[in-house]
C-alpha cells in the first residue's frame, strides 16, 4: 500500500492547493455555500467545514475494524458480567432508578447495538481512547451531509487525475436501517414494524432525526419522531397518539431518562414490561458511563477478559480514577498530567484540562467538583495533522491541528467515522472545532 498513509495523501493534497490558492479559495466558498443550504447544522448554525478532508487509507480502515472488533468483544464481556454477577454489579455506583433500568432483561439480546467510540488516533500502534458513547450516539449527519460536497472539490478532482486515487465516503443512515431491521428480526422473527425515534425533544438532533426517518421510510418502515413524554401504554403496547409503536430507536440518553423519570413513566413501564423492542436497551449505559475506564483496570475484570484484550486495555485506555478527597492532592500537584470529567455527560460539558489553568484556578475547580461524581484521567495529547485553512480574505495557512476520531459501530460492525479538528486541548462542539469530513482513499 505505497503512498497510502494519511501524511502522504494529505501532503499531496496540500501541495495541490498551494499551487493555486486563489482558485481553491473560490472553490472553498462554493463548499461553504452548499453547507449553509444543507441540513448539516449544529444548534441551528452550519457546521464548521474546512477545505481538506480527513483521508482514510485502506490500512487505516483495517485498523478501525480491528479497534471496533476488540472493543465490542470487551463491551460484551463486561456487560455480560454486570448482568450475571451481582458482586461485580454492586461495585457500580448507579442510583436505584438507573439500576432498575439496567437489571431488566430486555427483548433485545445485543448489549451495545450502536455506539460511537472516540479515540485519539495516529496509527494501529498509536491510539488512545477518549470516551465511549453508546446512548444517543450522534453526528452521523454532520459527516454524511458534507461528504458528497467534498468529493466535488476541484482539489479532489486533481488528486484523482494526478495520482489515480478513488475517493468515497462512509454511508451512515441506510447502513443503520439495515442493521436495525436485522436486529428486530433476530429479536421477534418479524420483518414489519412501526418505529419511533425517541428522545427528549429539547435535546434532539432534529435534522439528523428527519434524515433517519426518511431512511427508514425508504425501506418501508412506518416511522415517527416522538418525545418520550408523549408515549402512553394501552392494551400491552405503547402509543404516540394513535400510532402503535413496535420498535424504538432510542436516542434518549440514560441520564436524561432518569432526570425525566416521572414525566416518562409510561415509556419506562412499557420498557420494563417488554411492550416494545428498544434498540438499544438501557444496558448500554454500563459502557457509556466514564467510570468504565476505572473498571477495566480492576483485578476482578481480568477474570472476564482474554490476554490480548487485557493487553489492548493496558496499551490504549488512559489511567482513570475517581476525584475524591483522597486523590485531590495528587491531581492538583500533577495538574498538567490530568483532565477531569463528570461520569456521565455529553458534548464535553464540565470537562477541565489541568494545563489550561493556573494552579490556583485548578484548585478552585477541583474543590468545586471533588466528591461530586467526577473522574480524573491521564490527559492524552491529541495527535496533530497538517490541515489547510483559509481566512476570510482567502489567505491560505497550513496549520497543525489536533484531532479526535469517533468510530461508528453498528451491530458490532465498523461503519464509519466522525472526525473533529481543533487547536485547543478539548476538541468538541463546545469549543472551537472544525469538521474533518472522512473520505476513503483507495489506490486504483
Amino acid at each position: 500500500m505505497k503512498n497510502m498513509d494519511y501524511n502522504t495523501i494529505g501532503k499531496r493534497y496540500i501541495d495541490i492547493v498551494k499551487e493555486d490558492p486563489e482558485k481553491y479559495y473560490e472553490d472553498y466558498k462554493k463548499l461553504l455555500a452548499k453547507v449553509a443550504k444543507s441540513t448539516a447544522k449544529y444548534k441551528g448554525e452550519p457546521v464548521p467545514a474546512i477545505y481538506q478532508p480527513f483521508f482514510v487509507s485502506e490500512e487505516d480502515e483495517e485498523t478501525f475494524k480491528y479497534i471496533s472488533d476488540m472493543m465490542m468483544r470487551i463491551s460484551d464481556k463486561i456487560t455480560k458480567a454486570y448482568v450475571a454477577i451481582s458482586a461485580f454489579r454492586n461495585t457500580f455506583d448507579f442510583d436505584n432508578k438507573m439500576k432498575q433500568l439496567l437489571i431488566h432483561k430486555p427483548l433485545l439480546a445485543t448489549f451495545v447495538p450502536i455506539c460511537r467510540y472516540d479515540i485519539f488516533y495516529k496509527s494501529r500502534d498509536e491510539f488512545k481512547f477518549c470516551e465511549l458513547n453508546t446512548d444517543g450516539s450522534s453526528a452521523m449527519n454532520e459527516d454524511n451531509e458534507v461528504a458528497p460536497f467534498m468529493l466535488e472539490l476541484e482539489a479532489m478532482k486533481e488528486m484523482e487525475k494526478r495520482y489515480g486515487y478513488e475517493f468515497s465516503y462512509y454511508e451512515l443512515f441506510d447502513s443503520w436501517v439495515d442493521e436495525f431491521k436485522e436486529l428486530y428480526k433476530e429479536t421477534t422473527g418479524k420483518e414489519d414494524f412501526n418505529l419511533a425515534i425517541v428522545d427528549i425533544m429539547e435535546s434532539a438532533s432534529h435534522e439528523e432525526f428527519e434524515k433517519f426517518k426518511k431512511a427508514f421510510e425508504k425501506k418501508g418502515i412506518k416511522t415517527i419522531i416522538c418525545d418520550a413524554r408523549d408515549i402512553k401504554r394501552k392494551d400491552g403496547h405503547i402509543y404516540s397518539g394513535d400510532f402503535r409503536i413496535d420498535a424504538v430507536y432510542r436516542r434518549l440518553v440514560t441520564f436524561e431518562a432518569v432526570e425525566h423519570w416521572d414525566e416518562i413513566q409510561e415509556f419506562i413501564d412499557g420498557y420494563l414490561n417488554d411492550e416494545f423492542v428498544m434498540i438499544g436497551s438501557f444496558k448500554s449505559q454500563v459502557m457509556h458511563d466514564k467510570r468504565i475506564f476505572i473498571k477495566l483496570f480492576e483485578d476482578r475484570v481480568k477474570k472476564f477478559l482474554s490476554k490480548d484484550e487485557l493487553e489492548f486495555i493496558e496499551k490504549h485506555i488512559p489511567y482513570t480514577a475517581m476525584l475524591t478527597s483522597e486523590t485531590f492532592e495528587e491531581v492538583l500537584k500533577n495538574k498538567d498530567k490530568y483532565i477531569i470529567k463528570p461520569v456521565d455527560n455529553n458534548a464535553s460539558k464540565g470537562v477541565y484540562v489541568g494545563k489550561d489553568h493556573s494552579k490556583k484556578e485548578f484548585e478552585a475547580i477541583l474543590k468545586k467538583f471533588v466528591g461530586t461524581g467526577y473522574i480524573y484521567q491521564e490527559y492524552i495529547e491529541p495527535y496533530k495533522r497538517d490541515v489547510i485553512l483559509f481566512d476570510e480574505k482567502g489567505n491560505l495557512e497550513v496549520k497543525k491541528l489536533k484531532s479526535i476520531v469517533g468510530l461508528f459501530i453498528y451491530n458490532k460492525k465498523f461503519k464509519g467515522l466522525y472526525t473533529r479538528y481543533g487547536e485547543e486541548n478539548i476538541i468538541s462542539s463546545l469549543h472551537q472545532y472544525y469538521l474533518g469530513v472522512n473520505i476513503k482513499a483507495k489506490e486504483s
